[in-house]
């Protein structure tokens, strides 16, 4: 959350979304990115998680992806 106080340039706006991305992270790091505990743990609807999961393009992010991606490439 100290990232968040120290990036003063940004709007109010980029802060909020900045804050929900955190959240958000921390959420599915605590469920082991399993996006439909993260979104129970927000007490979100799991549509508005995955909506701004993609919008914020926290799948790149996904350590649970890049383990599949590697273990094709390997075959």
């Amino acid at each position: 959350m100290n990232q968040l106080v120290e990036k003063t340039d940004l709007t109010f706006h980029e802060r909020v979304k900045e804050f929900e991305k955190l959240l958000m992270l921390d959420a599915l790091d605590r469920t082991n990115w399993v996006k439909l505990r993260a979104a129970r743990s927000l007490r979100v609807t799991y549509r508005i998680f995955n909506y701004k999961y993609e919008k914020f393009g926290l799948r790149a992010l996904n350590p649970r992806r890049r383990k599949k991606r590697e273990s094709q490439l390997v075959c």
